[in-house]
């Protein structure tokens, strides 16, 4: 289950640093782009973005951690 979540951790950091340099190119090439991030619309879709996002990721960690096991253990075997 860890490389998981290492798994997770470096795609998150790639996408996150690719993210940037995208919307760094995109905002100084693009007119409508930058006139979008001025105007009064992009805080609430930025934070209706945000707020989507932590929903599904909430939703995904109540369906691996709350759910319980079919094997009805309550711990991993061998500590893992």
């Amino acid at each position: 289950m860890r490389w998981v979540y290492a798994l997770v951790l470096t795609f998150g950091t790639a996408a996150l640093f690719g993210l940037d340099a995208w919307a760094s190119w995109l905002t100084s090439s693009n007119s409508e782009a930058r006139a979008f991030i001025l105007s009064d619309a992009f805080f609430p879709m930025f934070f209706g973005g945000i707020a989507v996002a932590v929903a599904v990721m909430l939703a995904a960690v109540c369906l691996l951690a709350l759910i319980p096991s079919r094997s009805g253990r309550k711990a991993p075997e061998r500590g893992n």
